[in-house]
């Protein structure tokens, strides 16, 4: 079990240094996400990658997102089979782990975007969210 659990780590180290240079990822900006969550009447599911300490520290949440850290997103996407007819956001911290989240929902099939910057920038840009 182990073994496993050391693959996939490395795999998950490999992915995400090569992910960074990705030209395949989707993005969107915080103020892109925002006109979609103020009621443009976009079908749309946050989706925060980060720990669940982050999602409930300083930075917050967006709202009505779900959590799913990165490193489970492979694991549970079964999870988010029923928002496969809706544009999905990704978010982290800073938008890294986010990308390799959303590299991994393209290759299932999903409509998903990475939220650039992530909530440190969407904090930068609306700092009383």
């Amino acid at each position: 079990m182990s073994h496993l659990i050391l693959v996939i780590f490395l795999l998950l180290l490999v992915f995400s240094c090569s992910s960074s240079s990705n030209v395949d990822t989707d993005s969107i900006t915080v103020q892109e996400v925002m006109r979609i969550i103020d009621g443009d009447n976009e079908e749309y599911f946050l989706l925060d990658v980060r720990t669940l300490e982050e999602y409930y520290g300083d930075l917050g949440h967006l709202p009505d997102a779900k959590l799913i850290p990165y490193d489970e997103i492979a694991g549970r996407i079964d999870e988010l089979v029923d928002q496969k007819d809706k544009k999905i956001i990704a978010y982290c911290r800073t938008g890294r782990r986010s990308s390799i989240a959303t590299n991994i929902l393209k290759k299932n099939g999903f409509n998903v975007y990475n939220m650039t910057g992530g909530m440190k920038k969407m904090k930068e840009v609306y700092p009383t969210f």
